[in-house]
């Protein structure tokens, strides 16, 4: 359509590095991150971050709400977050 604010689409991959402390971290996108540009917020999909010798995190946007929710689970204790950025930095 000649607008691009009812694109969505998928992202996926992996990224890493070293944060300023010097801890080595990766990203995985294990379940691609469904991005709707009609939404401030992603609307699905999960992420686990692994930061150095600590337990991974695992943060999941849900299964497609449009909504500023998000869960956190660490060390099998998940915690529900709201979340205050959009995805406005992603290509699209």
């Amino acid at each position: 359509t000649p607008s691009p604010w009812d694109d969505q689409y998928l992202v996926t991959g992996v990224a890493g590095g070293t944060t300023f402390r010097g801890l080595e971290y990766t990203r995985v996108i294990t379940t691609p991150l469904a991005i709707d540009r009609a939404c401030r917020f992603i609307t699905a999909g999960i992420v686990e971050i692994s930061a150095g010798d600590n337990p991974a995190a695992i943060l999941d946007y849900g299964t497609g709400t449009c909504d500023a929710l998000a869960s956190v689970t660490i060390d099998g204790v998940t915690r529900e977050i709201i979340l205050r950025h959009n995805h406005r930095r992603f290509p699209g």
